[in-house]
């Protein structure tokens, strides 16, 4: 499987893309206690994780897998 670079607003990562810390998506989520116009986002790196909030509109770069 290859990987490619992408830029993406925040609200549509994916399980299993790679940020550009090398962390891992998990899930990304706005639950009720999600101020408007953000996003949870929980991060996994060598087993630890972590939850991050954000922009819905903020572009990341993520590498994701092609197949």
């Amino acid at each position: 499987m290859a990987t490619q670079s992408h830029k993406i607003p925040a609200q549509a990562l994916l399980s299993g893309d790679q940020v550009g810390s090398g962390e891992n998506v998990v899930s990304v989520s706005a639950g009720v206690r999600t101020p408007r116009g953000k996003v949870e986002v929980i991060l996994e790196k060598n087993g630890h994780r972590r939850l991050s909030i954000w922009r819905a509109s903020t572009v990341i770069t993520v590498q994701r897998n092609v197949e």
